[in-house]
């Protein structure tokens, strides 16, 4: 995923090929690797629900960290406020 990523001409396309190489590394059991993936994702550039997904998996990596201050703040982003 983060070599197509790279190769993609497409930055929204390359943004949601990060997304999902991030969460496929939290669902592998190396929320290391997914925390520095998500950094690499420009969330602000992402359309309402992939931001939520991104929002999401950034809180719930922080939990993992035993961080809930940066939880809270991951779920704060605006794309949640919708919900």
């Amino acid at each position: 995923l983060l070599e197509q990523a790279n190769q993609s001409k497409d930055p929204e396309k390359a943004a949601l090929l990060r997304l999902s190489a991030a969460d496929a590394a939290y669902r592998q059991g190396n929320a290391g690797q997914s925390a520095q993936i998500l950094q690499l994702v420009p969330v602000e550039q992402l359309k309402p629900g992939p931001q939520v997904f991104a929002s999401t998996l950034a809180a719930e990596l922080a939990m993992v960290r035993n961080q809930p201050k940066a939880a809270l703040t991951a779920l704060s982003h605006p794309s949640l406020q919708h919900l």
